[in-house]
């Protein structure tokens, strides 16, 4: 397994325990978006917020497989 592959499932795994830990001491509504003055327009709730950046990078992570079905290996 090379090294990039290496350190992206081990960031995937440190960020669910990380999310794990961190989630009591969140706020209930997370900013999710700001304006351009810096002021917070946009909230999500503690659950939606934190599982939304773990789904994001698990769908990242899903680039370590996709080359792998590729059958002729070159077209990627």
């Amino acid at each position: 397994m090379k090294l990039i592959s290496i350190a992206i499932i081990a960031e995937l795994i440190f960020k669910v325990i990380n999310t794990i830990f961190m989630y009591p001491a969140l706020p209930d509504p997370i900013v999710s978006h700001g304006n351009a003055a810096g002021q917070a327009d946009g909230y999500l709730s503690k659950f939606r917020g934190i599982s939304l950046i773990t789904l994001i990078m698990a769908g990242l992570a899903l680039f370590l497989i996709i080359p792998r079905t590729n059958p002729l290996k070159k077209n990627l």
